[in-house]
């Protein structure tokens, strides 16, 4: 009997019906890909996020996860050494992230639930099982559990060991906290610690070639914002609150560059004109290159130079976004 090739069972592709959240996802190949490739942070996940289609909701759990867990790296590895029967460092790099997430969000993120936090990261690490060979997903739940359940190890003592102390309880390399003592003992090293540990405010350039500080203040505060111009840059403006950068008026007409302050009091330092030919050794993503580019109004000639071809590329569209001809990547 012949058996028509219609006739025959029609094999569904097989579709995880408990998959993990998309922003968790998101923000485990982010981090992953920042093991693996020289580009910063910020570009990875903006990258990521311009393919996804998002929430603005999902979005902020994205980036406070990715950055969260490289803001917070040294805790986190310290306070999983308890729970770990080996060192963390020979577990394979994708189930190192995948401990290092679930823990961030159990230790520093109040409003995610320990139940969904721990749930949540063995989806993602039961989804890597055929990338990885081998389902981890057992030893994910059983470290993030234990975590949960062991009562916090009281912190390296700064009166015997302050580099530790300092480098574990903040996140810095010991190296730096050692060197910081060393220079401006163990005080204001430790000021100087957990400044560095917190998260900054959102800080934007204004491109006074397109419209004044004065102005682009007062277009933030229509929108209903809580904007401050900065203290020392005469260029800056301080957010009061995460927003999502594309979503800000002026973006697309390139208005504004997102630069902390102290990276914009640099480029005047050079105090270049118009006319001038400038060379930008390490030029991406753009930051100072665009700043001396609205410094000499966008004539004479910016060499801009880096040895990354992808962020070349960031750069190249920043320059297009903020409407700077002058610069040549």
């Amino acid at each position: 009997m012949l058996l028509c090739v219609t006739d025959m069972p029609t094999r569904r592709p097989s579709v995880d019906p408990n998959p993990p959240s998309p922003s968790r996802a998101i923000a485990f190949s982010v981090l992953i890909d920042s093991m693996r490739s020289d580009e910063g942070l910020e570009v990875l996940m903006d990258r990521a996020l311009t393919r996804a289609s998002l929430d603005g909701r999902d979005r902020g759990l994205a980036v406070e996860i990715a950055y969260g867990v490289m803001r917070r790296l040294g805790t986190i590895d310290w306070r999983l050494r308890p729970v770990l029967d080996k060192p963390l460092a020979r577990l394979p790099v994708a189930v190192q992230m995948l401990l290092r997430m679930g823990a961030y969000q159990l230790l520093f993120l109040d409003r995610v639930p320990p139940s969904a936090a721990v749930s949540e990261t063995v989806k993602l690490a039961k989804a890597q099982s055929r990338t990885l060979k081998r389902d981890w997903s057992g030893l994910v739940n059983a470290v993030l559990r234990a975590l949960i359940r062991e009562p916090s190890p009281p912190w390296p003592s700064i009166e015997e060991h302050a580099a530790e102390a300092l480098a574990v309880r903040y996140s810095v390399p010991e190296w730096l906290s050692r060197r910081w003592i060393h220079r401006w003992g163990i005080d204001r090293a430790q000021s100087a610690c957990e400044q560095a540990s917190l998260i900054p405010p959102v800080t934007l350039r204004v491109n006074r070639l397109q419209i004044s500080r004065d102005d682009f203040l007062s277009r933030l505060r229509e929108a209903g914002l809580k904007a401050q111009p900065t203290r020392v840059s005469p260029a800056g403006i301080t957010l009061g609150e995460g927003v999502s950068i594309p979503s800000l008026p002026g973006f697309s007409a390139g208005q504004f560059y997102v630069e902390d302050e102290a990276a914009q009091l640099i480029p005047p330092l050079l105090d270049v004109h118009p006319g001038d030919l400038v060379l930008d050794a390490c030029a991406a993503p753009g930051g100072k290159a665009t700043h001396l580019a609205e410094l000499m109004k966008d004539i004479g000639r910016i060499y801009a130079v880096d040895r990354s071809k992808a962020r070349l590329k960031v750069l190249e569209a920043n320059c297009r976004r903020l409407g700077h001809s002058s610069l040549v990547p």
